[in-house]
């Protein structure tokens, strides 16, 4: 899973929509949307998603969306 998608579902967990975001890191709304569909991001505006949703860039990179099975190597 890209870091887009992280941030997606990072933003959907704290039921943020994603104008909400684009205001609280003073960017545009397609932006936001490109970055989750694209997982292009540049470091800045990663600093800022990570700071507006109070998460860190480590939590950020491990955060994965579905629970790991018990029975899987």
């Amino acid at each position: 899973m890209h870091i887009g998608l992280k941030i997606k579902m990072v933003r959907i967990s704290k039921g943020i929509s994603q104008q909400e975001l684009a205001v609280m890191i003073n960017r545009t709304r397609p932006l936001v949307s490109h970055i989750e569909q694209t997982g292009k991001v540049n470091e800045k505006t990663l600093d800022l998603l990570c700071k507006s949703l109070k998460i860190s860039e480590n939590d950020l990179e491990s955060f994965v969306n579905e629970p790991r099975s018990p029975y899987k190597n």
